[in-house]
C-alpha cells in the first residue's frame, strides 16, 4: 500500500468553490456548542448494549513531524491564500498560516467509548464511515427518529478547526471475519485552488491512501495518536480553535442536550483531561 497522503481533487471543470460551505456556515455561530451536541447525538446513536457511553474532549498537541502530511497542507494552504480575493478569505487563510506553522498544533480529540464505532468497509457506499466521511446529504441511521446523523451535523467538528480539516479513526467488530476492523482518513475543505504541479484543485481534499481516496486499514500507517485500539470512534479537529472557554461551552451544551441521558447514567462526558466530569 501506497504511503498516507494528502490529495485534492482535480476541478476538470474549474468550478470556484470558496470557503462558503454551508455545512459549516450552519455551525459558525455557536461552534463549540454544536461540535459536542452533534458528536455526543452520533455517539448515543451508535451505542452498544454496554452502558453508559462514554464520550472524552481533549486537546492534543502535534510537532510537524507527527502532523500527517503536514507540508502538503501547508503547501495548499500558501496556494489558496495566493487565489483568495475576498477580504474574509484572506483573514482565515492568513490565520490558517499562522496556525499550520506553529511549532505546536492543537487537536481536539473527540473519542467515544461503549459505541460500536464506524462500523466499515470504509469506502463501500451506504456504511457509518463511508457516509461520515464522504457521503452529502445521506444519512447511514437505522431509523427515521434517531436523533444525529451524518447528515450536516458532521460539520460541526470543521467549525472548530481554523484548518478546516478533521481526521477520523475507528475500530469496529466484523462479523464476517469475527474479529475487529481499522480504519483511518482524514478530511479537508478550504476553496479551490491551483496546486503546486500548475493543475487546478477543488476545495475538498483527503488524507489517506492516494490510489482512489481511500481510507487506512493498516494501523502500522497511522501515527500512534490515531491509532484506535478500543471499539469506538476519535474524531480530530485539527489546528482546534481552543478559546480561553471553550471547555465551558462544550460542558453546557452536553449538559443541555443530554440532560436525561446523563441522568440516567447512560452517558458520561470528559471534558478537558478530566478537569470537567459530568
Amino acid at each position: 500500500m501506497d504511503e498516507p497522503i494528502i490529495r485534492f481533487l482535480t476541478n476538470e471543470a474549474g468550478e470556484k468553490e470558496g470557503l462558503g460551505d454551508a455545512g459549516i456556515e450552519t455551525f459558525r455561530d455557536a461552534p463549540y456548542a454544536s461540535c459536542a451536541r452533534e458528536a455526543g447525538q452520533n455517539s448515543r446513536d451508535a451505542a452498544r448494549e454496554i452502558l453508559p457511553v462514554r464520550i472524552s474532549f481533549n486537546i492534543l498537541y502535534l510537532d510537524h513531524d507527527n502532523f500527517p502530511s503536514h507540508d502538503v497542507l501547508q503547501e495548499a494552504i500558501v496556494a489558496c491564500n495566493a487565489e483568495a480575493v475576498q477580504e474574509r478569505e484572506k483573514e482565515f487563510f492568513r490565520n490558517a498560516s499562522d496556525v499550520i506553522e506553529k511549532a505546536s498544533i492543537p487537536v481536539l480529540e473527540i473519542a467515544d467509548y461503549n459505541t460500536k464505532g464506524l462500523i466499515g468497509p470504509p469506502d463501500e457506499e451506504g456504511t457509518p464511515f463511508h457516509s461520515l466521511v464522504k457521503a452529502t446529504g445521506v444519512t447511514s441511521k437505522d431509523t427515521v427518529d434517531s436523533g444525529g446523523s451524518f447528515g450536516i451535523g458532521k460539520n460541526a467538528s470543521f467549525a472548530v478547526s481554523d484548518l478546516q480539516t478533521v481526521f477520523y479513526a475507528t475500530t469496529w467488530g466484523n462479523p464476517a471475519t469475527d474479529s475487529e476492523a481499522f480504519a483511518a482518513q482524514g478530511k479537508i475543505k478550504l476553496v479551490s485552488h491551483t496546486g503546486s504541479d500548475g493543475k487546478k484543485r477543488r476545495a475538498i481534499g483527503y488524507w489517506g491512501n492516494p490510489d482512489g481516496f481511500r481510507a487506512i486499514t493498516n494501523r502500522a500507517l497511522v501515527p500512534e495518536w490515531m491509532n484506535r485500539a478500543e471499539i469506538g470512534t476519535s474524531i480530530f479537529c485539527m489546528g482546534f480553535r481552543a478559546a480561553a472557554d471553550w471547555s465551558e461551552r462544550m460542558t453546557y451544551s452536553l449538559i443541555s442536550n443530554f440532560f436525561c441521558a446523563i441522568q440516567r447514567e447512560e452517558m458520561v462526558f470528559e471534558v478537558d483531561d478530566g478537569k470537567i466530569n459530568v
